[in-house]
């Protein structure tokens, strides 16, 4: 069973998550379907527990950030729990605003984070930090942590597909094989398929999920990414997957209200993609710059990867007024760690950082230092491929 497997990650999660569950908690998710599905199943642990009312509230950063944002910090500090749960989150420029704050309300940490970890790196000593790659699990997403702790103190397997929406979503499919082929077996019309690839769960009703789970904070930023929680929790509770897929209730028509528009808007942008991008074929670069109107950069590069299978997407957008986002992606038989390759290009850029998995990563930097960073990025390149 997998909780043999996770058993040294359940041991060191019990502590903490025992007094989450005590009252006086406070629930952080990232806003994508990893990050949402976890917190569904986190929130429904807590339901089928007897511990309804553990979580003061639960909240995502905003502008699709890994990070301790400011309106983050301003709601724990007004909150004042007693433990923070946080699910996906990297925390990789915040760590120390994190340990700060964790001493000013006197609280303790549980925090799941599958990103490749910065050499630099120091969690505080009152936060349980938990990063699967330090057990050898592989690159599991926090929804499947979510749903191993579901099961063990559950002992249900019904959220089983929330999770699979969550794999899917995050590239995970050839990671989590053996859940997306349990879940194909008992729900044969989410996942149709015997075998478990990426591929085919890209042509299945779990990415169509997906995309509707995703759709809640690429439309409406960290409201959405809520209301995307919450009609996955209610979902699950109805024991009906069809009622997300179908739109049965409020929240989930809004999720498909806002798919309709996220969807129309990666046409807009997928269309003007061959004759703007800007492709370095010497260094397997291909960088395409959009100003959209939704939070679509992830998704955006996320397709361009299977556009372009032979090269790194670079997919740079406006973050705000003053800074760029890059979404990163390639194929897994390109020999290069991406998070490194976000890390060490944004490494002494004021006010930039970067991260994220060996195959999918992300950075943040001024405007002003594009130039500077694609200097960065192929040189970086150069070196790795001559």
């Amino acid at each position: 069973m997998i909780e043999k497997t996770w058993a040294p990650v359940i041991e060191q999660s019990h502590a903490t998550l025992s007094r989450a569950l005590q009252g006086d908690s406070y629930l952080l998710f990232h806003d994508d379907a990893d990050g949402c599905s976890a917190a569904a199943i986190l929130l429904s642990l807590a339901s089928a527990t007897n511990n309804e009312n553990s979580f003061l509230d639960f909240a995502s950063p905003e502008t699709h950030s890994v990070e301790l944002t400011d309106r983050i910090l301003g709601l724990l500090t007004k909150a004042e729990p007693k433990t923070v749960v946080s699910l996906d989150l990297a925390f990789s420029t915040s760590v120390q605003r994190i340990s700060q704050l964790l001493k000013q309300l006197n609280a303790h940490m549980l925090a799941y984070d599958h990103h490749v970890q910065s050499k630099n790196q120091r969690w505080p000593l009152n936060c349980t930090h938990i990063n699967p790659l330090t057990y050898s699990l592989g690159n599991m997403p926090a929804c499947v942590y979510s749903n191993v702790l579901y099961r063990h103190y559950v002992k249900r397997d019904d959220a089983d597909w929330v999770a699979a929406v969550g794999v899917v979503a995050d590239h995970r499919t050839r990671e989590c094989a053996s859940l997306i082929k349990k879940v194909g077996k008992r729900y044969p019309h989410l996942y149709p398929f015997k075998e478990a690839t990426h591929t085919l769960a890209t042509r299945s009703p779990l990415m169509t999920m997906a995309n509707l789970v995703n759709a809640g904070y690429q439309h409406s930023d960290w409201p959405g990414a809520r209301i995307a929680v919450e009609a996955l929790k209610e979902t699950l509770q109805s024991a009906d997957p069809s009622a997300l897929l179908e739109g049965r209730t409020e929240k989930t028509r809004l999720l498909h209200r806002f798919r309709e528009e996220v969807s129309h808007e990666l046409k807009h942008h997928l269309s003007s993609f061959d004759a703007e991008v800007k492709e370095y074929p010497d260094y397997h670069l291909a960088i395409y710059y959009m100003e959209p109107k939704l939070n679509i950069t992830s998704q955006i590069a996320n397709q361009l990867q299977d556009r372009k299978p032979g090269m790194i997407i670079a997919v740079v957008s406006p973050e705000t007024k003053d800074t760029l986002k890059v979404s990163l992606r390639k194929e897994r038989n390109l020999g290069l760690d991406l998070s490194n390759l976000a890390e060490t290009t944004t490494a002494t850029l004021e006010g930039g950082s970067g991260g994220g998995h060996p195959d999918a990563a992300g950075c943040v930097f001024l405007r002003k230092d594009f130039e500077v960073w694609k200097g960065r990025t192929l040189s970086y390149l150069k070196q790795m491929f001559s």
